[in-house]
C-alpha cells in the first residue's frame, strides 16, 4: 500500500488535503476537511460527510447527495457470508430477516446482496470503481440463524455478533477488519489480508490458524488444541489458553504471544519475529529454533528438548524444568534457570550459555564451539568435555563433584565442596593450574 499526501488549497481557516491510497490495482482517494466544530451541528456534519462521498463506476462519477436511505433485500436461506464490497457489514446470528443496505441514496443501489450456493455474497455492481469519502460509505446489516463461514475480500469492515455454532471458518483476503464475538466449538482461520482480525470476544474450542498476511490477529479464550502456522508480518496474540496443547510453526516477521496454561508444546521457530509463551504447564516441550527471532518461555515442564541453529536469543530463566536436553549449533545466547534434576548440553556454536541452579542437578556439558558457559548456584555434579575455544566459568556454582577435561585452547574454572568450605580449581589442556 502506498500513501501520497499533498495540500490543495486554503479557504478561510479550513485546509483541504488529498490522500491517495493504492489498494491492489484500484486508487482510492480520501479527502479530509478540518472544520471548526462550534459552527456546525451534528446533523450538518453528517450531511457534509455523506455529500463528500463519491464513487466512480466505469469512469462515471456517482456523487453522494447527503440523503440516507435503507434498501431491504429478501434473499434465500444461507449459512455463509462473503463480502467483496467497500460497505461495512454487521452480521447477527439470530432470527432471519431481510438484508438491509443503509447509506447514501446514490451509493446504496451500487451494492448487491445475492445468495449463491447457500452463501450470501455482498458485492458492487461493477468491480471497477474508485471511491472518495470522509466517512464510512454505508452498512449492510445481516441476520441469520446459522453462520458456518465468513469470507472477507473487501475493504469494508465486518462485525459478527452473538456467534453460536459448533464450528466456524473465517477466511480473510481483504483490507477490511473483522471483529467476532460469541462462541464456537471448532474455529478455523485462514488470513492473507492486511486487515486485522479481532477475535478477543470469541470463545473457541479446538482452533486452527493459518496466517500469512500483514494483519494482526488477537484471540481470547481457546479451550481446545491450538494448531497455528504463522508466516505473517502481523502479530498473533492469544490471551486465554485453557490447559491446551499448542503446536506452533512460526516463520514470519510478526511477533507471537501466547498466555494461559499450556499442557503440551511443540514449537518450530524459524522467523524473525519474537515468540513469548507464558503459563507453560506440560510434561514434554519440544522446541526447534532456526530463526533470528527471540524466544521467551515461562512456566513449568517435566522435560524440555531444545535444538538451536538460529541467531535468536532464548530466555527460559523463568521456566522450571526437571530435565533439559539442549543442542546449540548457532550464535544464539541462552539464559536458563530452574533446572531441577538434569542438564545435558551439546554446544558447538558461538552462542553463550548462562544458567542458574538451586537444587541437586546433574550437569553434563560437551563444548566444541566458541561460545562461553557461565553457571551460578549449586548442583550435585558436573561433567564437562571442552574441545572448543569457549571458556567454562563455574566459579559461582557450588558442586559436590566435578570432572572436567579440556583439550582445546579454552580454560575452565570450577568450585568444589571440601571440608569447611570449597575449593576453586582452574583447568586447561595442560591439566590443573596452580
Amino acid at each position: 500500500m502506498q500513501s501520497i499526501a499533498k495540500p490543495l488549497r486554503k479557504l478561510g481557516e479550513a485546509d483541504y488535503t488529498e490522500a491517495s491510497l493504492i489498494v491492489s490495482q484500484y486508487p482510492i482517494y480520501i479527502y479530509s476537511l478540518p472544520i471548526m466544530l462550534k459552527t456546525l451541528t451534528l446533523s450538518s456534519l453528517f450531511v457534509l460527510a455523506l455529500s463528500a462521498c463519491e464513487v466512480k463506476v466505469n469512469g462515471v462519477d456517482i456523487k453522494a447527495n447527503g440523503k440516507t436511505t435503507t434498501q431491504r433485500v429478501e434473499v434465500a436461506d444461507f449459512d455463509s457470508v462473503q463480502n467483496e464490497s467497500f460497505f461495512d457489514v454487521v452480521i447477527t446470528q439470530g432470527q432471519k430477516s431481510p438484508v438491509e443496505i443503509t447509506g447514501d441514496e446514490k451509493l446504496v443501489p451500487e451494492i448487491i446482496a445475492v445468495v449463491e450456493n447457500k452463501r450470501l455474497v455482498i458485492r458492487t455492481k461493477s468491480k471497477s470503481y474508485r471511491m472518495s469519502w470522509t466517512n464510512r460509505p454505508g452498512t449492510v446489516s445481516v441476520s441469520t440463524p446459522v453462520l458456518l463461514s465468513l469470507l472477507q475480500s473487501g475493504s469494508g469492515d465486518i462485525e459478527v455478533r452473538a456467534l453460536n455454532n459448533e464450528q466456524f471458518t473465517l477466511e480473510h483476503h481483504g483490507s477490511g477488519d473483522v471483529k467476532v464475538s460469541g462462541k464456537t466449538g471448532n474455529l478455523k482461520v485462514m488470513s492473507a489480508g492486511s486487515g486485522e482480525l479481532q477475535l478477543d470476544m470469541l470463545r473457541a474450542g479446538a482452533t486452527e490458524l493459518d496466517l500469512n498476511g500483514s494483519g494482526s490477529v488477537s484471540l481470547a479464550t481457546v479451550a481446545g488444541e491450538l494448531n497455528a502456522r504463522h508466516t505473517s508480518s502481523g502479530d498473533l496474540h492469544v490471551s486465554d489458553l485453557q490447559s491446551v496443547a499448542v503446536k506452533l510453526s512460526h516463520s514470519g516477521s510478526g511477533n507471537v504471544e501466547l498466555r494461559g496454561p499450556v499442557n503440551g508444546l511443540q514449537l518450530e521457530h524459524s522467523g524473525s519475529g519474537d515468540v513469548e509463551i507464558s503459563g507453560v504447564s506440560s510434561k514434554i516441550a519440544d522446541l526447534q529454533l532456526h530463526g533470528s527471532g527471540e524466544l521467551r518461555l515461562r512456566g513449568e515442564t517435566d522435560e524440555l528438548k531444545m535444538t538451536l541453529k538460529g541467531s535468536g536469543d532464548v530466555d527460559i530463566d523463568q521456566l522450571k524444568t526437571s530435565s533439559l536436553y539442549l543442542i546449540n549449533q548457532g550464535p544464539a545466547n541462552i539464559r536458563v534457570g530452574g533446572v531441577q534434576q538434569q542438564l545435558q548440553a551439546e554446544l558447538s556454536g558461538s552462542g553463550d550459555l548462562e544458567a542458574d541452579f538451586s537444587s541437586n542437578a546433574q550437569i553434563d556439558l560437551t563444548m566444541r564451539g566458541s561460545g562461553k558457559v557461565n553457571m551460578q548456584g549449586k548442583a550435585k555434579s558436573l561433567r564437562a568435555q571442552i574441545s572448543g575455544s569457549g571458556d567454562l566459568d563455574a566459579e559461582g556454582l557450588l558442586l559436590e563433584t566435578a570432572r572436567v577435561q579440556v583439550t582445546g585452547p579454552s580454560q575452565a574454572v570450577v568450585n568444589v565442596k571440601k571440608a569447611g568450605g570449597s575449593r576453586q580449581v582452574k583447568i586447561d589442556r595442560t591439566g590443573v593450574l596452580d
